[in-house]
């Protein structure tokens, strides 16, 4: 699947690497844009955990991310199984 949104200068692919993991992959252009910006993260334990990679360049950017499409239980320290009510979502 891909998609280019013309208007905001933003492109963005995306696909399935197993049953919870999904990875989703960004690229555009800043209106108001900075000369270096990195960011690498590394998340656990939450909704959505995952690698994030995020570099910009003179305005030029670039998103990687692979994540977990399940949301977390913080009461019981676990994703949420199927079925089961995230009221507190």
């Amino acid at each position: 699947m891909f998609k280019f949104f013309t208007k905001e200068r933003y492109a963005s692919t995306y696909g399935f690497i197993s049953k919870h993991k999904n990875w989703e992959l960004e690229a555009g252009k800043h209106e108001d844009w900075s000369w270096f910006f990195f960011v690498l993260k590394w998340t656990r334990n939450c909704d959505h955990a995952g690698l994030d990679f995020n570099l910009e360049l003179l305005g030029f950017w670039i998103s990687f991310t692979i994540y977990d499409c399940r949301h977390w239980n913080y009461e019981e320290n676990r994703y949420y199984l199927p079925g089961e009510s995230q009221e507190n979502y």
